[in-house]
């Protein structure tokens, strides 16, 4: 009988536990509410900014003076000169693509020349080594002697 009484007490403290948990969140819920709306009410309403003026101060002025003077010398007033138009080449190199045209075909043309100097010295070289050298120069002098 005792143990029927206990399995009851359990049941009803295990509804009363869920009914708990159950209600927990919606209170939970209410209290946030009711934080918000107290935060709401205590704080004072945003001050209006006034929107910043400028004054804009817009003055011109143009003063202009000009003075003539006729004067009867006896020297005769050469004409003005006509502005010299650029020269053809001034003209041309004047455009960029022009300019990256011509500094690319000067610079390829000392490339390739710096190329065959190169060669021509080798060679040169070449020649003085196989001159200086005794053995060389008999092995050279062999095969070159007719058979």
């Amino acid at each position: 009988h005792q143990e029927l009484q206990q399995q009851q007490q359990q049941q009803l403290y295990a509804e009363h536990l869920n009914r708990v948990v159950q209600a927990i969140p919606g209170l939970i819920q209410e209290q946030l509410t009711a934080v918000q709306v107290q935060q709401y009410r205590s704080q004072p309403p945003p001050a209006l900014v006034q929107p910043m003026q400028f004054i804009i101060n817009n003055h011109t002025e143009a003063h202009t003076s000009q003075k003539t003077i006729n004067s009867s010398s006896s020297a005769p007033q050469q004409p003005p000169r006509e502005k010299e138009s650029p020269s053809a080449m001034a003209s041309w190199m004047s455009s960029p693509t022009n300019r990256l045209c011509l500094y690319s075909a000067i610079g390829l043309s000392l490339y390739i020349l710096q190329g065959h100097l190169q060669t021509k010295w080798r060679g040169a070289e070449l020649r003085r080594r196989l001159d200086a050298n005794p053995m060389a120069r008999l092995a050279q002098i062999l095969n070159a002697a007719p058979r």
